[in-house]
């Protein structure tokens, strides 16, 4: 307690120290007395770090509150020295953040090999339906839907692969998408290390965009000599259309069996990871 005590009385007089500096707020950029409330050396007007705090805490985002201006992290001192009638709520959704036991609500400890287990009613939590946010890192769950998540910080990601959700994160042709394309509706469990599935999907994607490109490539020159002879001489009765299809069932039965061979791989290396 005593320590506690002399702690606040430094970090006081240190940020008095710094309330007698006029300076410019890197946040509404005016000259005011500024504030270090942090470690790190960044100063910002008492206003302007009170209003921060608060709607960090009004957005729920406590799990991490940072630096506006770098990633070091205000304690709780510090949220109750400058966002006092606010404190009681920072608590609360800090406690909500735990993840708890979803039988008796206590919190969860986790093992060496990963297994959360509660230590009251013995109950093992089950992972694949609880994920923490990659922005704010507050724990969500999914229990049916689709696997395009929104967390209440407004970061969209994905469920399975927890990749920052776009247009075309679920395309077979994007590369650096989810592992798993055309999962969006899919009920598939997340990965466990979805940096490295994504990663090693980048190559058998690459490879079936070469074969197709090359296969285009190698009937290009047959496919215009053949137009050439029907344009030239009217007793060739074959229509281009047909024409079309005849070269590019080859080219849809390569790509069959290809992309069956890549889904193949997804599942070996999901069941291995």
């Amino acid at each position: 307690m005593i320590l506690l005590h002399q702690f606040q009385y430094q970090q006081n007089l240190y940020h008095i120290l710094y309330e007698n500096k006029n300076m410019n707020c890197q946040i509404c950029f005016i000259d005011k007395l500024m504030i270090k409330p942090g470690d790190c050396s960044h100063q910002f007007c008492k206003e302007c770090i009170v209003m921060y705090i608060k709607e960090a805490i009004k957005s729920g985002s406590v799990f991490k509150i940072t630096c506006p201006s770098c990633s070091t992290q205000y304690d709780a001192l510090i949220i109750k020295q400058y966002c006092e009638d606010l404190y009681p709520k920072y608590l609360e959704l800090n406690q909500k953040a735990i993840i708890t036991c979803s039988v008796c609500k206590e919190n969860l400890k986790t093992h060496k090999c990963g297994t959360k287990v509660c230590q009251k009613c013995g109950e093992i939590h089950n992972a694949q339906c609880s994920q923490r946010c990659p922005n704010c890192l507050i724990p969500l769950e999914k229990i049916s839907g689709c696997n395009h998540m929104v967390c209440k910080c407004k970061y969209e990601f994905c469920w399975i692969c927890r990749g920052k959700f776009g247009k075309y994160h679920y395309r077979l042709w994007n590369l650096l998408g989810c592992p798993y394309p055309g999962s969006m509706m899919k009920n598939i469990k997340p990965l466990r290390n979805p940096t490295l599935m994504r990663y090693l999907m980048v190559l058998p994607k690459l490879i079936a965009f070469l074969l197709i490109f090359s296969f285009l490539l190698l009937i290009y020159p047959f496919f215009c000599f053949i137009i050439t002879v029907q344009f030239h001489y009217k007793q060739f009765k074959i229509k281009k259309s047909r024409l079309l299809l005849v070269f590019l069932f080859p080219l849809i039965y390569l790509m069959h069996f290809f992309y069956k061979g890549i889904f193949a791989v997804q599942n070996k290396l999901h069941s291995l990871s």
